[in-house]
């Protein structure tokens, strides 16, 4: 009985319900049938329940009153607003770029959100593609980018690897970059041991001070390939033995050595502070007449005339055959250059023979070189590539033969190598690592094969200008 009553009680208040609040508009609701449009959940089949301007939600089995005033931010009364962590009301994620249902397509190849890397053609994320001759080598390429490489070619611990040009230095268990290292202050930093010869491959250095340690030994002759060097400080040390004479070929005309062990005779570049301020206790008193004029004085003081080489009273003319000089010049088809000074070499039409000399690649600052209209012959050898300051390279009208060496010349404008014999695949690098958007060039009549670079917008060269007669 009391069963009975409960359930006459809940129609009545469901049919007062329906009567006073909440009437199914257009007979859309049938009290005593499952409304087909309706699923168990009480919604319809888009998965939202039907709801009227008085906010009567008709849901299955019975209307019922939405019993609040307000809307979520996605427009449902009484929502819950957004699913937890969801970006939107359709329940998407932030992907890894932070896009709201993004599906991680704006990162490239690397990871990186809009980012630029590519995959190259063998399918490595900004790789050199295919290397010609061995074709693609995937990841297979080692620390030294050798196809295939188990890196047992790399030599130390900076990452130098045989037979490539040295790129760091290790100097008292640290790695230096020889092409960025400018300035390096180690003073104070309770150095000991020799200094190693190795630091004359810094040749960019300008500032160099090691000064107030425990440094022993001999002063390096290599000191003095660090022909930019404004600061040369190695006083307050235990420095000894003969300082080198090349110390003088470096670029601080007055370097600091006071307060060492160092004996004589001096080079003419040490000041008399630094000469008086030398411990030569344990010096030996054997005289070394250092300008040959047979007056023991240790004083370059020469009873006569000095040659070319800073001989007294010698006869070399040619400074090119002066050990002494040996840092400071080049010597080039019979004719001798100064490294320092020499920064265009313009030889177009002179009769030249013969390979180019690899020691052209000594010719450090040199912007300008014109070898073109001559005989030479063999291979262009990989030294060029130590001019990084070229800007014109004029190869053409020769008998050069072999494949394009590795160019990185940033500040090149101009590259003409028409009219050899030059062969293989010329790569893309040649536009990514010359100057692109100033580039004149020409590649024509070679044996160069397909397909050929565009830089700039522009093909290189064509077939049409190749003889590609023995390319594969």
């Amino acid at each position: 009985m009391k069963t009975l009553i409960k359930i006459l009680c809940l129609s009545v208040l469901w049919f007062s319900c329906e009567e006073a609040d909440c009437d199914p508009p257009n007979g859309m609701y049938d009290p005593f049938e499952e409304y087909e449009d309706l699923n168990s959940n009480n919604q319809y089949d888009n998965g939202e329940p039907f709801i009227d301007e008085k906010k009567c939600c008709y849901g299955w089995p019975v209307p019922y009153h939405c019993d609040c005033d307000w809307y979520d931010q996605c427009g449902k009364p009484c929502g819950d607003g957004l699913p937890f962590g969801a970006c939107d009301c359709d329940g998407n994620d932030f992907d890894n770029c932070g896009i709201c249902g993004g599906d991680n397509q704006a990162e490239d190849c690397n990871g990186d959100c809009f980012g630029d890397a590519t995959l190259d053609v063998c399918g490595v994320c900004d790789g050199p593609g295919a290397i010609y001759g061995e074709g693609c080598c995937m990841s297979q390429l080692d620390e030294c980018g050798i196809c295939y490489g188990n890196n047992e070619d790399q030599i130390d611990r900076c990452g130098n690897c045989q037979g490539q040009e040295l790129e760091w230095v290790e100097l008292w268990e640290e790695c230096y970059e020889i092409s960025s290292t400018t300035y390096l202050n180690l003073s104070h930093n309770d150095l000991s041991g020799e200094i190693s010869p190795i630091i004359g491959n810094l040749t960019n250095l300008e500032n160099l001070y090691l000064g107030s340690n425990s440094l022993s030994g001999e002063i390096p002759s290599e000191i003095g390939n660090l022909i930019r060097l404004n600061n040369l400080v190695l006083d307050f040390n235990q420095l000894s033995g003969i300082i080198p004479d090349e110390i003088c070929y470096q670029g601080d005309d007055n370097p600091s050595v006071r307060a060492n062990k160092l004996c004589p005779p001096y080079p003419s570049c040490i000041s008399q502070d630094d000469i008086d301020s030398q411990d030569t206790s344990n010096c030996t008193d054997d005289c070394i007449d250092e300008d040959e004029d047979d007056i023991c004085d240790n004083i370059d003081d020469c009873v006569g005339e000095y040659d070319v080489c800073g001989v007294c009273n010698g006869d070399e003319i040619n400074p090119c055959d002066c050990e002494v000089y040996e840092l400071e010049w080049v010597e080039l088809w019979g004719e001798c250059y100064n490294i320092e000074e020499t920064t265009s070499l313009d030889l177009h039409n002179d009769g030249l023979t013969g390979e180019i000399p690899s020691e052209i690649g000594n010719l450090i600052n040199l912007e300008y070189l014109y070898l073109g209209s001559n005989s030479l012959s063999g291979e262009i050898p990989s030294e060029i590539n130590n001019l990084h300051y070229l800007e014109i390279l004029d190869l053409s009208n020769n008998l050069l033969v072999g494949e394009l060496p590795f160019f990185d010349q940033y500040f090149m404008w101009g590259m003409f190598v028409y009219n050899n014999q030059l062969e293989g695949i010329i790569t893309d690098q040649i536009c990514d690592n010359i100057n692109p958007n100033d580039l004149y060039w020409s590649f024509d009549n070679n044996n160069f094969c397909p397909p050929y670079p565009i830089c700039s917008g522009n093909p290189i060269t064509t077939e049409e200008n190749q003889d590609t007669s023995n390319c594969p």
